[in-house]
């Protein structure tokens, strides 16, 4: 810049001296060539700096990521074998319940016709004095042909037979409950 403004000096005071600027214009351009190759290898040392750490930084970033995905994947196969434990359970407990369910079926049906009672009517529950339930009408046919319990074989009549209410079985089936 300063050759530059020494050049058009030069030329408006008349003084143009053709070496001198030549010379000038080569030095000029000698500093600014020097300027630019020191610049050209502080940018190429900043952006290998700046590279290298943001190699570094995308390494350890990767790192960190592949950590956590197998983190993550080890948290998923536990929450499977969770699951998996979970439905066992839940499908043993379903084939207790159903277990439960078939003998409570069998308990509240005729051991003679195999039909559940009935809370009126002709086959509701009665109990034969040696407690054995069974429903009404069943019962009647049965000791019309026969004087004793299908179950036990206990002497019986239908003089014998006594109404069952579900609060009689209830009670009935308490201390049977607390055992289980």
């Amino acid at each position: 810049r300063d050759t530059l403004h020494l050049h058009f000096f030069c030329v408006y005071n008349g003084e143009y001296d053709k070496k001198k600027l030549v010379r000038e214009l080569l030095a000029e351009r000698k500093l600014s060539a020097q300027t630019d190759k020191q610049l050209t290898e502080l940018l190429k040392d900043n952006q290998n700096v700046d590279i290298n750490k943001l190699w570094e930084e995308s390494d350890a970033l990767l790192s960190q990521w592949q950590l956590e995905a197998n983190k993550n994947e080890e948290l998923r196969k536990r929450i499977v074998e969770q699951d998996l434990s979970k439905q066992t359970i839940i499908n043993n407990e379903m084939l207790k319940l159903n277990k439960k369910l078939d003998e409570i079926s069998e308990e509240n049906s005729c051991c003679i016709c195999f039909d559940h009672w009935e809370a009126g009517g002709d086959h509701c529950l009665v109990s034969l004095k040696c407690g054995h339930l069974f429903g009404k009408k069943c019962i009647r046919t049965y000791l019309q042909m026969a004087d004793h319990c299908p179950n036990c074989r206990e002497f019986a009549s239908a003089t014998d037979l006594r109404n069952v209410s579900q609060t009689t079985l209830q009670a009935r089936k308490l201390p049977n409950t607390a055992d289980n």
